[in-house]
């Protein structure tokens, strides 16, 4: 069960990975909550806040016990080094999205609308547009931020756009499909043991004195800098509060509906379900000729009386043939070149021609129409009523901040310019620019927050998730380095580690050495106070449960050979030495057979080493801090 799951986290491509970050906004409500906290990474200065972080690790948790049905071992998390996996995808993502910012990237609007279309919420169930009233209902149900909703919408699609581009025109040739198939076919086993550094902690300790602590502590500075922090106090007008205090006449709502027409516009749609017959772009004739007559027998059928579902399930390549190619409804303009063509010139009941398309050859069966007709009035006047309220409160909201911040510059305090509208004020922790406090841990405020003067007052107030912020910097604690017998024990702690590490790499050496001298490895374990492991028999790109991916590990132990040994390889801050029990070479005869599934196989594997090489290029160009003891102690 474990190596299915391995196979599937390590086959995940990025676009799967982008799929679920969209899924993420709408079925997980906290993504968009405050009160994270603490700070898991900060990419070019934007936060991944810990409330992201666990809604994204759930997620992935919730995908395996789908593929598991239910269960998942112990300590799964950590086998599959999960809890790494999820904030490095966190981390990619913010990294697009500053080049795709960087580099002047656009979305329309109308993109922006095709997209929510694609969130079974927002859609009835006859697939159209649940209205703006709904839509915005489905939100404020789910606590979600109308304004950081869209905006993650747009980012999606912006993230889209920058990897589309990135990988289009990869080629595959022989020779890299070769060694696909030996990399997927040789197989190796091994034993191993794992020498721990925390082993050799008690023996490192008694060598520590007090003069090699403060040697580290005045060589590592930095290490212990405490950097200037700051206390704030702080009120939020919230928007949300405030609407219930606000009303809109029929004559603003008439004038609202008369300027945005378009929104309550329905185009034409029908009701279809299609056989697509798919032809890549670079296919041969023959292969084109032959996909051609595999839809020609499939509209003889049709015609001949045939389900057009049943024939759907059997003949399309389309991911809609699960049932019966059943597409719902379908909006003028939204689907592939041609389709259109084929399918809006037909009458209900009716089916098309052959249409060749960009992907393939299609046939279409429409099953219901609806004319494109504009919403009345009457029947949306519900949601322009909630509309222009939450505009009219947000207006409002901000009027209110500033009310309070003008008071405090008068010289009233903000307690008191916070209760003449019925509003209290909160007190911060103290905290440091990378990582805020709470909800309030974003690139803006904390910038904010560190220019002001000690007394002074945010101007103009902060727009924040649930409206306005007004803030008053209270306290402000200078960066500095602590005296020596404040750290000390976190200076002895560091020292433990760094000379157990050491110890363990030398301890480990030793131990190849006798191994390949001849000495058995139980031996060597039971000296090490360890265990003999044995992997299953593996290729080099599976993972070992205990020890999680390590490509250094595998590769060592493939180019080692029968009875081969190896190491010490540093496998999670342990050092791993093994013998070679097993080692399989390919059945080359199989290799003929299998060299389609490879050529799509080393495709996919090339776009995500483009992309990986990509994401390493702005690694480079962007700064990335990771707080690995806070995304440790969730994953624990």
């Amino acid at each position: 069960m474990l190596d299915k799951m391995r196979r599937n986290v390590r086959r995940l491509s990025w676009t799967l990975w982008l799929v679920i970050a969209a899924f993420i906004i709408l079925y997980f409500p906290d993504f968009f909550a405050g009160g994270p906290d603490n700070v898991v990474a900060r990419v070019d200065g934007e936060v991944i806040t810990l409330s992201e972080y666990r809604q994204a690790l759930n997620e992935q948790l919730n995908y395996y016990r789908d593929l598991n049905q239910g269960d998942l071992p112990e300590n799964f998390i950590q086998q599959m080094q999960l809890h790494n996996v999820v904030v490095e995808q966190l981390v990619r993502r913010r990294l697009i999205l500053a080049a795709a910012r960087e580099q002047g990237f656009a979305i329309a609007p109308q993109e922006v609308r095709d997209r929510l279309l694609q969130f079974p919420v927002f859609t009835d169930d006859q697939g159209r547009w649940v209205g703006l009233e709904e839509y915005r209902n489905v939100l404020i149900r789910s606590g979600i931020d109308q304004v950081a909703f869209e905006q993650q919408v747009v980012e999606d699609l912006m993230v889209d756009r920058v990897t589309g581009l990135l990988t289009e025109g990869v080629q595959v040739n022989d020779s890299q499909l070769r060694e696909l198939f030996q990399r997927q076919n040789e197989r190796a086993r091994f034993d191993y043991v794992q020498v721990r550094p925390t082993a050799f902690e008690a023996e490192v300790g008694v060598e520590i004195d007090d003069a090699s602590l403060r040697v580290r502590y005045e060589a590592n500075p930095d290490t212990y800098r405490l950097p200037e922090q700051r206390k704030v106090s702080y009120a939020v007008v919230d928007t949300e509060a405030l609407r219930g205090t606000v009303t809109v006449d029929e004559a603003a709502q008439r004038a609202e509906y008369d300027a945005n027409i378009a929104d309550f516009t329905t185009d034409e749609q029908v009701k279809a379900r299609q056989i697509m017959v798919r032809v890549p772009p670079t296919a041969s004739e023959e292969a084109r000729a032959e996909a051609l007559a595999t839809a020609e027998a499939a509209l003889e059928r049709v015609r001949a009386g045939a389900d057009f579902a049943v024939v759907a399930e059997e003949v399309s390549d389309d991911p809609s043939s699960a049932s019966g190619g059943d597409l719902g409804w379908v909006t003028r303009g939204r689907q592939i070149e041609g389709w259109d063509e084929a399918a809006f010139v037909l009458q209900a009941g009716e089916t098309s021609e052959i249409t060749e398309t960009p992907f393939g050859f299609v046939i279409v069966l429409v099953e219901e129409r609806r004319d494109a007709r504009v919403q009345p009035f009457e029947e949306v006047s519900g949601q322009l009523e909630q509309r222009l309220a939450w505009d009219a409160a947000e207006a409002r909201a901000g009027e209110v901040a500033e009310e309070i911040r003008a008071a405090v510059l008068r010289g009233i305090s903000l307690e008191d310019a916070a209760a003449m509208h019925e509003l209290s004020v909160e007190e911060s922790p103290l905290f440091s620019q990378d990582l805020g406090f709470g909800e309030y841990s974003s690139r803006e405020f904390t910038d904010r927050a560190f220019t002001l003067g000690l007394g002074r007052v945010v101007e103009p107030p902060l727009r924040v998730r649930r409206g306005f912020l007004v803030f008053r910097v209270d306290e402000i604690a200078a960066a500095h380095l602590p005296e020596f017998e404040v750290v000390a024990a976190q200076v002895r702690q560091h020292e433990v580690e760094e000379r157990s590490r050491v110890r363990a790499r030398e301890r480990a050496t030793e131990f190849v050495a006798r191994l390949e001298a001849g000495e058995a490895i139980a031996v060597i374990a039971e000296e090490a106070t360890a265990v003999v492991d044995a992997s299953d028999l593996v290729t080099r790109d599976e993972i070992v449960p205990a020890l999680g991916r390590s490509p250094g590990l595998m590769e060592a132990a493939f180019g080692a050979g029968l009875d081969g040994v190896g190491g010490p390889v540093e496998v999670n801050g342990l050092f791993v030495i093994f013998r070679i029990t097993e080692h399989q070479q390919p059945d080359w005869q199989l290799f003929a057979s299998q060299s389609d599934d490879l050529r799509a196989q080393e495709a996919a594997q090339q776009r995500n080493r483009l992309f990986e090489a990509y994401v390493g290029s702005l690694r480079d160009r962007y700064a990335v801090t990771v707080n690995q003891d806070l995304v440790d102690s969730v994953a624990g």
